[in-house]
């Protein structure tokens, strides 16, 4: 039972410091919480040796080619692009359609255009690495419904209950 109260207090303790994260970065420059984030992300690296072995290990079996220094450098990177990502998220309530053109690259987007144009739904996978966060805002800003399917956790180990959220 202390278990739980344990995971409770720190789930508490954790969505209140991502609460305050994301009210401070909603209001910094996007070039400057990027160079934060991806501080942040640097930092990680060297301090979460679990999850840097754990990246390492996987990234050795998707490239076993790679040699040991290309592989840490790929890991790094993808520590970096996480803080910085993580910085994103609250800054994500600025976006509008101006700062959209200024700040993200699109390609792609005539496929979605023609595919609904012909009157079909559109299926969109994205992996779960990079911000599709941001993927999602873009694609909601460019005037498309969107709906992303979530689950909700339920924190006891039993299946949790589908549902959708739709943004637009």
């Amino acid at each position: 039972m202390g278990n739980l109260k344990h995971r409770r207090l720190r789930g508490r303790v954790i969505a209140a410091a991502i609460r305050a994260l994301n009210f401070v970065t909603s209001k910094l420059p996007l070039p400057l919480l990027r160079a934060l984030g991806s501080a942040i992300g640097h930092f990680g690296w060297h301090v979460l040796g679990r999850y840097r072995a754990r990246a390492m290990n996987n990234i050795a079996i998707a490239f076993p080619e790679w040699t040991v220094r290309q592989r840490r450098a790929a890991v790094r990177n993808m520590f970096h692009a996480l803080g910085a990502s993580m910085f994103e998220l609250g800054w994500l309530v600025n976006l509008d359609p101006h700062t959209l053109r200024r700040t993200t690259e699109i390609h792609g987007a005539e496929h979605i255009e023609e595919g609904l144009a012909a009157g079909k739904g559109m299926l969109i996978f994205t992996g779960h690495c990079g911000n599709w966060e941001w993927l999602a805002a873009t694609v909601s800003l460019l005037g498309h419904p969107l709906t992303s399917p979530v689950t909700a956790a339920t924190g006891n180990g039993s299946p949790p209950p589908s549902h959708s959220s739709a943004t637009r």
